[in-house]
């Protein structure tokens, strides 16, 4: 929804995209008929995921390319998508500070838990029929004015709530632009 109303208004037919814990490459191939030739799409996950995408990408002759780490970029990256996975990593806060150092236009936080106060805590997420079967996994809901505060450099343009995402704790998405 957000994300591709997004994605229609920002990308450019040169643009660079890089989707932080983009599994193998879901927004890509979800958005397909908005990627062109001239455009350079990165998938940044764990090695397994790096692994089966770059396997998809080669049988289906996607123009996408999957790395483990953002320290392997090396080139400008014009949009960064970072999609429901900040609240599920150990150091959230330095996957941001390598965001920064790559300088992107825009900052896409989509799906992500989000207090306004309190203190950064570990939770038991439990989703009884989402995969099938009970399973439960951890989660840190972000302060999101520590977030804004790490993205120096950056300004809000847009903030929303998916209708589908949970709402407690609450998940939003933020776009930021690199100041001028």
């Amino acid at each position: 929804l957000k994300l591709r109303e997004l994605l229609v208004k920002y990308l450019s037919p040169t643009s660079r995209v890089v989707d932080f814990g983009g599994g193998i490459g879901g927004t890509f191939i979800n958005h397909c008929d908005l990627v062109s030739i001239g455009q350079h799409w990165t998938v940044i996950e764990q090695p397994s995921f790096v692994k089966a995408g770059k396997e998809l990408a080669q049988s289906y002759e996607m123009p996408i390319e999957f790395y483990s780490t953002l320290t392997e970029i090396s080139w400008l990256v014009d949009i960064i998508i970072i999609s429901s996975v900040l609240q599920y990593l150990p150091e959230p806060y330095l996957i941001l500070d390598q965001i920064l150092e790559l300088n992107p236009q825009f900052i896409i936080i989509d799906r992500t838990a989000f207090i306004d106060m309190g203190n950064e805590l570990w939770w038991a997420q439990d989703e009884p029929t989402y995969y099938g079967a009970p399973i439960s996994y951890p989660i840190c809901p972000l302060l999101e004015k520590r977030v804004l505060a790490s993205l120096k450099g950056y300004q809000i343009i847009d903030r929303w709530q998916n209708p589908f995402d949970p709402q407690q704790p609450a998940h939003r998405g933020l776009l930021l632009s690199r100041c001028a």
